[in-house]
């Protein structure tokens, strides 16, 4: 994200009009004006107090600097009651051009400024500054560039016209403020945020602890309860550092290790400035901050599992990518050069782990959250792993070599199970159509337990699994090869959208493995259907509707053809349940034709059991339900036990604390008797 993304802007007025005097020195003469006024061939003249310096990091690698100024509320001899504010964007360099050479504005200086007007998504702002006169340094920012108390109202749409109303100006929030989620940039110079909610708000009062949070609309838990359509929730204030890192001189993370339901125990002050479509208040100082109640002790306690009974997961892996070419990919490891790139600035594709090391931490983390958190379910859908298949496994070492589909088994899936056995845990391996990837290499699979299921051996004449598959949707089923086959991919062709999935839903059929104490009634087969819709829950609707379309029409086919089935159709849907609508206005129902395929969402049962749990992934310090897992009626009648399991979602990466924070999404974990 380029630094000038914060959409520079100024208020209606620009931070402290220069007089005639400086406007004659300027050489600007009618043409002085403030920032949002001028015309756009005007070199800008504006007066003002630097109050922050703001570094972030640019496309290149490189990073990419600027300063606030903000009129003192004493400008021309009177107090305003308010002062206004401009973003000055730098460049590569925090120098400034000025009369007598390069000059570093200070925090505290007041400056004359001339610049170029700059217009970015509709907010003005200033670049090529130069720097015409300073006045004075050692300002008190807290006498003449007092902060405004930030208390942004309930609405989406309203809390925007709040911040940009405040744009570039200094605020302040009360001690207490209670964390909602955080996003931890991962690279140097990339922002970090935390949202928090204020400790005045309703929400921060509830008794449960596990209660003091946003979710989203419909949810019986958000702060409007009842409401269908999401109405954005725009109490929530988000946090960013990047002016903390400018004061640092190092463009690196400067929020504290938080998660959800901590407390910050000092006031804040900053600086409103927008980073895209957010607008964030970047901190002048550290945080200080105490633990809240643990976020993984968030959910009804696990249930302890006899061996008789059938456990299921579904698990978004968050771009499980290895650290290995794969020469059979030209999209894989680097990015291609643009023209006249310099090859040293070549970067890898952000879903590739900054090196070997780091994807060994991946793989273990997540292979502890399995064992450990998960306690090594039967069957688990997971999303996002990379397509690879160039190496084979040799005495719990991938062996990689130079021929593609070397073994059938997923590279990045045979390397996590075997940390899982490292782990003490099972042997897993897995089961996935590679033709079912989209263009980024990510495909859904099905890790599976050998020693309690296995795939079974299906018929010719499979309405799903078959050479030819049919089912019932509304367009053409499609497969990748003809051919029977056991897992395979499963696609849609509609004569709007074409083929309807990117990553194709990979549809396995299990059985009861020979030898296992798993309660499995005699001949009962388990079909599992993981799937990983369009992401952007407010776009791409008719998309997901034709999306989960297709789904159901695969679920009922086979229900059709074997009655007694268990079916699960789960993964990472990227839309909310029943009755929750992420379009305000116009109700889509996205989710629907898995309801109405017969089978049942788990998350209502989740809901019904322990309300405040019933999340699986926080955005922006909404939580909300992406991750889901259908079942068909029959199998409905033998749970015993789902739940999310809060590992990943509330927490930012934090070294002392092992094992959690593996992926963005949280895991859902659901129990069922195997009896007859």
């Amino acid at each position: 994200m380029l630094l000038l993304s914060f959409c520079i802007a100024a208020c209606a007025h620009g931070p402290g009009l220069v007089n005639q005097e400086e406007a004659g020195e300027a050489g600007a003469g009618s043409d002085v004006a403030d920032v949002a006024g001028a015309p756009s061939t005007f070199p800008a003249v504006v007066r003002g107090i630097v109050v922050a310096h703001m570094v972030e990091a640019g496309s290149g690698g490189g990073m990419l600097y600027g300063f606030v100024v903000q009129g003192s509320i004493f400008a021309n001899g009177r107090t305003t009651g308010g002062a206004e504010a401009v973003f000055v964007g730098t460049g590569t360099n925090r120098m400034v051009n000025a009369r007598d050479g390069a000059f570093e504005p200070a925090v505290g200086d007041e400056l004359i400024l001339r610049g170029r007007s700059a217009d970015l998504r509709g907010r003005p702002g200033m670049l090529d500054p130069y720097v015409l006169r300073l006045v004075r340094r050692g300002v008190d920012l807290e006498h003449e560039v007092p902060p405004f108390e930030a208390n942004p109202p309930e609405g989406a749409e309203d809390a925007a016209r709040y911040w940009a109303a405040h744009h570039a100006m200094r605020c302040r929030l009360p001690a207490g403020c209670l964390v909602q989620g955080t996003h931890v940039g991962e690279s140097p110079g990339q922002l970090s945020l935390v949202t928090v909610i204020r400790p005045d708000h309703p929400l921060a009062a509830r008794t449960d602890p596990y209660q003091r949070r946003v979710f989203r609309d419909a949810h019986p838990l958000d702060d409007r309860p009842g409401e269908f359509a999401d109405n954005g929730n725009g109490f929530r204030i988000t946090l960013a550092d990047g002016a903390i890192a400018a004061a640092s001189d190092a463009a690196a993370m400067r929020l504290p290790p938080l998660r959800t339901f901590d407390r910050i125990t000092s006031s804040i002050t900053g600086v409103v400035l927008r980073s895209g479509e957010l607008y964030a208040v970047h901190l002048e100082s550290p945080l200080a901050f105490e633990r809240g109640v643990p976020p993984d002790l968030n959910g009804a306690a696990l249930v302890r599992r006899t061996r008789a009974q059938l456990s299921v997961a579904t698990f978004n892996l968050e771009n499980l990518y290895d650290f290995r070419d794969d020469p059979f990919d030209e999209q894989d490891f680097f990015e291609p050069l643009a023209p006249g790139q310099d090859p040293a600035m070549r970067r890898l594709q952000n879903y590739v782990p900054s090196s070997g090391e780091a994807y060994v931490r991946r793989l273990r983390g997540l292979a502890a959250q399995m064992v450990q958190d998960l306690e090594c379910p039967d069957v688990m859908l997971v999303q996002e792993v990379e397509d690879q298949d160039i190496g084979s496994m040799l005495d719990g070492t991938l062996q990689v070599g130079t021929v593609n589909n070397r073994d059938g088994r997923l590279d990045v899936l045979q390397e996590l199970a075997a940390e899982i056995v490292r782990l003490g845990g099972p042997l897993y391996a897995s089961a996935a159509d590679r033709a079912g990837a989209d263009e980024r290499g990510i495909v859904c699979a099905m890790l599976y337990r050998t020693d309690r299921v296995r795939l079974s051996v299906v018929e010719r004449g499979h309405p799903v699994l078959s050479a030819e598959p049919h089912t019932a949707y509304v367009g053409a089923t499609l497969a990748y090869r003809y051919e029977t086959a056991n897992p395979r991919a499963v696609n849609g062709l509609h004569s709007e959208f074409g083929v309807v999935h990117k990553r194709a839903v990979e549809v396995a059929c299990f059985e009861r493995a020979p030898g296992t104490d798993l309660a499995l009634p005699q001949g009962q087969r388990l079909y599992v259907l993981a799937n990983h819709f369009q992401s952007q829950p407010g776009a791409h609707v008719g998309l997901r509707i034709e999306q989960a379309r297709l789904a159901g029409a695969v679920a009922a086919a086979i229900a059709q053809y074997e009655p007694h089935a268990w079916i699960v159709v789960g993964g990472d849907l990227n839309t909310f349940p029943r009755p929750d609508e992420p379009v305000p206005g116009t109700p889509a129902d996205q989710l629907g034709a898995l309801y109405d395929a017969g089978l049942a969402n788990l998350y209502d049962t989740q809901l019904l059991r322990q309300p405040a749990g019933a999340y699986t992934y926080v955005y922006q310090g909404e939580a909300g339900t992406l991750d889901h897992l259908f079942v068909s009626t029959n199998l409905l009648a033998h749970l015993v036990s789902v739940n999310p399991l809060h590992i990943n979602a509330d927490y930012s990466p934090d070294p002392r604390i092992a094992n959690r924070r593996c992926s963005d999404h949280d895991p859902v974990l659901a129990v069922f008797e195997g009896g007859e």
